[in-house]
């Protein structure tokens, strides 16, 4: 039996290299969405791995790079870690405000997951609570307007 992962990892790796943006870029989705299917823990885990390729090979200001970055701070707040996911999202948000811009629908909803990661951080407790369900970001889908593709914890 093998996997989606494995499937897709081999066809990438092999067709267009290991460290190709595609074959990084499809990791990334596959890990979203092993997040999405509930398994927040292993798209933790596979996001923390990508992480430090995708900088390497695309730059901390990339989009793939970004939305990853993103993504494991979400996952890392859903697994129980408000205060790490907000130091995450605090780091990145300087990154979407210069690129794209500080309208940019990115920036937008790193701002959102930093509030509501800093409220439960904090010991709040953060509106809609973590299964709201927005702002883990597949790439593009951002906003209200996208929410059954997303799996973020905030609201």
């Amino acid at each position: 039996e093998i996997s989606v992962r494995d499937w897709s990892s081999d066809v990438c790796s092999s067709d267009l290299g290991p460290h190709h943006p595609h074959t990084l870029a499809a990791l990334h989705h596959h890990a979203f969405w092993i997040g999405q299917a509930g398994d927040e823990a292993r798209a933790r885990e596979l996001t923390a791995e990508l992480l430090p390729q995708l900088k390497r090979v695309l730059g901390d200001r990339d989009i793939e790079t970004v939305w990853c970055q993103h993504n494991l701070a979400v996952w890392i707040g859903r697994t129980g870690d408000p205060a790490q996911a907000r130091d995450l999202l605090a780091e990145l948000l300087p990154i979407t405000e210069e690129s794209p811009g500080a309208e940019s629908p990115y920036t937008i909803a790193t701002r959102r997951e930093l509030a509501y990661w800093t409220e439960l951080a904090e010991g709040g407790v953060a509106d809609g609570g973590a299964e709201a369900g927005v702002e883990v970001a597949e790439e593009g889908a951002v906003g209200a307007e996208f929410e059954d593709t997303e799996a973020g914890g905030g609201g």
